[in-house]
C-alpha cells in the first residue's frame, strides 16, 4: 500500500485506518527539519512522558506524544504535520477512546477527538522546543535528543565508528494489525542496535494504554523481554516525574520483514493475556531504506581531484606531498637536494608552490589547520636536531621550552596546537617520547620497563592523550612485534587490546579528542584469525572494530600490510594505505579511505576519478586529511617503465555530498 505524501492526506489516512502513541555534528548555519530529527525526544525534568518523531518525507513528519490526563491516567497524542523550515506544525492533535485490548477490540468502536495544535521546532539536531495547546493549557517545553536512530541522519553520511547500520535499520517506523486499527506501535533501531518500541492500545474499559521497552535482534526476532506500563501524574503543568510509577507489563516479540510479520505478546496481568497480532507496515522513515545496504562512497559523494604541481624548476624533481589544511593548503618536502631538503607550500590557484627554506631535514612538516603555521625539523651547526616554526611575517623561527638537543617530529594533533615525537641527548639513554605545546613547551612522556623503545604519533588536542607504539621485546633481547600505547596525563603507557585480550599492532592516529584510535596490524594473531593484520579502531569506551580485507592486499610483509594515516577530525573517515602488487608482482602501497557505512575502500575502486587510474600510479598513498574529512591527500610516484623516470604525484580528492 502506499503511503500518502501530504500531510492532510496522510493525517486523514491514519485517522480512518490505523494506529495511535514513553519514553552530534553541526548542519548549516540555517537549520532545516532532516530525517535525522527521527528519535525520541523528552525534557531531561519531565522524564516519563515524551515524543516519538518520524520525519516520513521532505515535508511531513508523524508525531506521538505519549503522557498522562488529569487523573494520572495514560494519555497518547497523535498527527501528521507539515515541515517548514526547522519547525513542523501540527494542527489537529488527537486523542482516541472506546478501543478495547486484546481479541475482542474493534475498530469500529474506536472514537477520534482533535484536542489541539502543536509546534515542534528545532536549533540543531539535539536540541528543539515543543509547543502546544490542549486540553485548556498551553505550554514551550525545551526538549533534548534522548535517542539516535540507526541511520536516520544528523551524522555524517558516511557513519559513526562504532555504530554500525544493520540490514534490519529500515524496519523503523509505525506498524499495525489491520483488522486492531487505531491501535499499533512505534519502532526505532537505534544507533546502539537495540530497538525502542512504543505500544499504544487501551486497557478493558477503553481508555488509552501504553507500553514501552526496548529490544534486541535475536534470531530473526526482535525481543524485548520487558514492557513498561506508567501512571500517577498529570498533565501539563501538573506533571510530576517523581510521582510515576512503572509496572513491568509482560514481554513482546516481533517477527517482521521490511514489509510485514507477527506480534507476539505476554502480559504479567491476566486480563492482558498473551495472544498474536498480525502486522502490516503504516509508515516508513524518509530514511533508512528497507532493507539497508551498504553505499559505495560514490553513492554518497561526488568525487573530483585537484592536482598538485610537484615541480620545480620546470622539472621533474623528488617533491612529496605531506599535509593539507582545512582550505586546501597543501606543504611538500623535496628531499634530497644539495642544500638539504626544502619545505614547498601550495595554496589553491597557484600554478607553483612556494619555496618555504632549504637545507631543513624534515621529511613529515605538518601544517596548522588554518595554513598560517607550519613545523618542520632543523640540523644545526652542532649536528643537534631542533624545531621550527614557519609564519609568513617571521619565516623559520626555534620553537621555544624544548628540552632534548635531538627532537624528532613523528606527529600533532588535530588543531596542531600539540607536537609529538621522540628526543635524546648526550645525558640520554635511548630515545623518549614528548609533546610540546606553546604553553607548556616540551614534556617527556613516561616510559616503563616493558614499553623501552617508543615512539609518539597523534595527540588529542588538549593534550591530555597521546597515543604511539614500542618496540615489544622478549627476553631481553630480539625484538619480536611493534605495539600499540596510550599515554592519558602524566601515567605510564598502556598497551592496547582488542575486547577479547588480543594485542594491537602501532596506533597512529585519532581523533580531536584521542576517544578514537586507529591503528594497523594485530601481531601476534595466527593466519586463521578472521581480520589476520587488519587494520582496526579502538574506543576507551569498549566500542572496537577491524576496517576489514581488500582482496588484492599482500599480508605476508614484515611492516602491517595496511597503515591508517590521519583521520578526520571526528573519526569518521580514516584514510593511510595498504601493501599490494602490480601486474608485474612488484610490491606497492595504493591508498584506502574507511568509514563505518561503506567499509574500506581501495583507489583502485574509485573508477569514477580517472586521475587515479591503478595503471598510472607506482605507489600511492591517503597521506593527510582535512579535519571536516572533504579532502584528502593522495600523493605517490609513476610507475617505473623502461627509460622514463619515474615522479612525484601529487592530488586532494574532494569528497562532496551528494
Amino acid at each position: 500500500m502506499k503511503l500518502a505524501t501530504s500531510a492532510g492526506a496522510l493525517r486523514r489516512w491514519l485517522c480512518a485506518f490505523a494506529l495511535i502513541l514513553p519514553v552530534s555534528p553541526a548542519l548549516a548555519e540555517e537549520f532545516s527539519v532532516t530525517s535525522g530529527l527521527s528519535a525520541h525526544w523528552f525534557n531531561p525534568d519531565r522524564s516519563g512522558e515524551g515524543l516519538v518523531l518520524e520525519i516520513l518525507s521532505d515535508d511531513a513528519a508523524l508525531l506521538y506524544w505519549f503522557t498522562y490526563d488529569e487523573e494520572g491516567n495514560q494519555r497518547w497524542l497523535i498527527d501528521v504535520g507539515e515541515i517548514s523550515g526547522d519547525e513542523i506544525i501540527f494542527p489537529e492533535l488527537t486523542v482516541t477512546r472506546g478501543g478495547r485490548f486484546g481479541p475482542n477490540f474493534d475498530p469500529n468502536e474506536v472514537e477520534y477527538e482533535v484536542v489541539g495544535e502543536a509546534i515542534l521546532s528545532f536549533s540543531d539536531c539535539d536540541h528543539g522546543e515543543f509547543s502546544y495547546a490542549a486540553f485548556d493549557q498551553s505550554e514551550t517545553i525545551s526538549v533534548v535528543r534522548l535517542s539516535q536512530t540507526m541511520a536516520a541522519g544528523c551524522q555524517p553520511i558516511h557513519g559513526v565508528p562504532g555504530q554500525p547500520v544493520r540490514e534490519y535499520a529500515g524496519q523503523s517506523g509505525s506498524w499495525y494489525d489491520p483488522t486492531h486499527s487505531g491501535e499499533g506501535y512505534t519502532l526505532q533501531w537505534m544507533s546502539r542496535d537495540q530497538a525502542v518500541l512504543i505500544w499504544f492500545s487501551y486497557d478493558l474499559d477503553g481508555n488509552q494504554y501504553w507500553m514501552i521497552g526496548t529490544g534486541t535482534f535475536e534470531d530473526g526476532k526482535i525481543d524485548f523481554p520487558v514492557l513498561y506500563s506508567t501512571g500517577g501524574t498529570g498533565f501539563g503543568e501538573a506533571f510530576n516525574a517523581n510521582d510515576i510509577e512503572y509496572t513491568e507489563w509482560g514481554s513482546l516479540t516481533l517477527d517482521i520483514d521490511c514489509g510485514g510479520g507477527t506480534a507476539q505478546y505476554d502480559s504479567e496481568f491476566p486480563e492482558f493475556g498473551f495472544g498474536m497480532l498480525s502486522l502490516d507496515r503504516l509508515t516508513h522513515l524518509s530514511q533508512p531504506a528497507c532493507p539497508w545496504k551498504p553505499p559505495q562512497l560514490s553513492d554518497l559523494y561526488e568525487l573530483s581531484v585537484t592536482e598538485i604541481p610537484v615541480v620545480y624548476d620546470g622539472g621533474p624533481t623528488n617533491i612529496q606531498a605531506r599535509d593539507i589544511a582545512d582550505d586546501g593548503t597543501v606543504i611538500a618536502v623535496r628531499v634530497g637536494g644539495a642544500d638539504g631538503n626544502t619545505v614547498y607550500r601550495w595554496r589553491f590557484g597557484d600554478q607553483t608552490m612556494d619555496q618555504l627554506g632549504s637545507d631543513l631535514i624534515s621529511t613529515d612538516p605538518v601544517i596548522v589547520p588554518d595554513s598560517s603555521a607550519l613545523f618542520a625539523m632543523d640540523k644545526v651547526s652542532s649536528g643537534d636536531v631542533r624545531l621550527k616554526r614557519w609564519r609568513d611575517d617571521t619565516g623559520w623561527q626555534p620553537l621555544q621550552g624544548l628540552i632534548f638537543e635531538r627532537s624528532i617530529l613523528e606527529g600533532a594533533s588535530q588543531d596542531r596546537s600539540h607536537l609529538v615525537g621522540r628526543g635524546s641527548g648526550p645525558d640520554i639513554s635511548g630515545d623518549v617520547p614528548w609533546i610540546w605545546s606553546a604553553d607548556n613547551g616540551q614534556v617527556a612522556l613516561n616510559k616503563s620497563d616493558e614499553t623501552p623503545i617508543v615512539r609518539a604519533f597523534a595527540a588529542s588536542n588538549d593534550g591530555s592523550t597521546v597515543v604511539g607504539d614500542s618496540l615489544h621485546f622478549s627476553n631481553g633481547s630480539a625484538s619480536e612485534w611493534t605495539a600499540g600505547l596510550r599515554w592519558v596525563n602524566d601515567n605510564e603507557p598502556q598497551f592496547l587490546y582488542t575486547p577479547s585480550g588480543q594485542q594491537l599492532g602501532p596506533a597512529t592516529s585519532c581523533n580531536f579528542d584521542c576517544s578514537l584510535v586507529a591503528g594497523g596490524d594485530t601481531p601476534l594473531a595466527l593466519p586463521d584469525h578472521p581480520h589476520f593484520r587488519q587494520a582496526w579502531y579502538w574506543k576507551p569506551t569498549g566500542e572496537f572494530g577491524f576496517l576489514g580485507e581488500l582482496p588484492d592486499t599482500i599480508v605476508a610483509i614484515q611492516d602491517p600490510p595496511y597503515l591508517p594515516r590521519a583521520m578526520s577530525g571526528d573519526g569518521s573517515i580514516i584514510v593511510g594505505h595498504y601493501a599490494t602488487v602490480d601486474s608485474d608482482d612488484r610490491l606497492l602501497a595504493r591508498a584506502f579511505i574507511w568509514t563505518q557505512n561503506t567499509g574500506i575502500t581501495s583507489s583502485r575502486s574509485l573508477t569514477e576519478v580517472p586521475e587515479l587510474k591503478d595503471s598510472e600510479w607506482g605507489s600511492m598513498n591517503a597521506r593527510s586529511i582535512s579535519r571536516d574529512g572533504s579532502m584528502i591527500l593522495i600523493e605517490g610516484r609513476t610507475p617505473n617503465r623502461p627509460f622514463t623516470r619515474s615522479e612525484t604525484r601529487a592530488y586532494i580528492l574532494h569528497l562532496t555530498p551528494k
